[in-house]
């Protein structure tokens, strides 16, 4: 009983029953754990933009909704969200990915170590599996260890939504509502939950969903990749596109002769 009201006043000093909070690092994660004073924390990262990002301009998250947008300029939105994921799965295939942060595997371990509970949840669609787990597995990363069940599963009411190897696929959907029916599905009730994205219209989704559970939610808005955002060249990616297909347009082949001779003469 002490002990309770131990936690009920760290909590109620730190604002934690639901909050959102401002991270650079994902080392603050580890702080922040300290504060609930409990091993009993699901601590779950975002993976685009906070965990990792592709290699190259194309296929990461920018280029994603830019093309989207280009797309429902031309056509339906849902068959214009249809082209685009499947294009991303493609490029996500065969595409390497770099980490946001070079010490993100090393947090994750530590948290593991001790004893928390730790997943990813991601709005990749349940298509891309294989190849999100790949990309994590290539970076170090085995978010299995301390997941709350080894078990794929599909959920009945979700079910676009997959769990698989440590990670919730979302498919787009409402990842507060994923992550209630992944919890349901786990017949599990963490005391509290971190929640870590780069998007913080995704950890208000979170926020709301979970406040209303009771469980005690703090999201931090991970800002490692805004400049990297910032600093996004669509026309970059739109060349690399050009080559991910194999065939160049006869003005891109004749700009790069161009260029080449150019650079010869000189």
């Amino acid at each position: 009983m002490q002990k309770f009201f131990i936690l009920f006043f760290l909590l109620s000093t730190y604002g934690l029953f639901a909050e959102i909070r401002q991270s650079h690092t994902t080392q603050e994660v580890l702080q922040w754990v300290v504060q609930y004073d409990t091993a009993d924390t699901l601590v779950i990262f975002d993976i685009d933009n906070t965990i990792l990002a592709p290699t190259q301009a194309l296929g990461s998250d920018m280029w994603f909704y830019a093309y989207l947008h280009e797309l429902r300029e031309k056509m339906d939105k849902q068959e214009a969200l249809h082209h685009a994921v499947s294009l991303l799965h493609q490029i996500y295939e065969r595409t390497q990915v770099k980490l946001i942060e070079e010490n993100t595997p090393a947090v994750i371990e530590t948290l593991q170590r001790n004893g928390h509970s730790v997943i990813a949840l991601t709005t990749r669609s349940r298509q891309m599996a294989d190849c999100t787990i790949r990309h994590l597995h290539s970076l170090g990363i085995d978010m299995t260890k301390t997941a709350p069940t080894p078990d794929t599963a599909a959920f009945a009411d979700m079910p676009r939504v997959l769990w698989k190897e440590g990670v919730v696929l979302t498919s787009g959907e409402h990842k507060g509502k994923a992550l209630l029916a992944f919890l349901h599905h786990c017949n599990i009730r963490p005391k509290a939950i971190l929640f870590i994205n780069d998007k913080e219209s995704h950890i208000q989704e979170m926020e709301g969903t979970i406040e209303a559970t009771g469980i005690t939610f703090l999201g931090l808005r991970y800002s490692a990749a805004d400049v990297a955002v910032q600093n996004y060249r669509h026309d970059v990616a739109a060349v690399q596109l050009a080559h991910f297909h194999g065939i160049l347009p006869d003005e891109l082949c004749a700009s790069i002769l161009s260029h080449n001779l150019h650079s010869t003469q000189n």
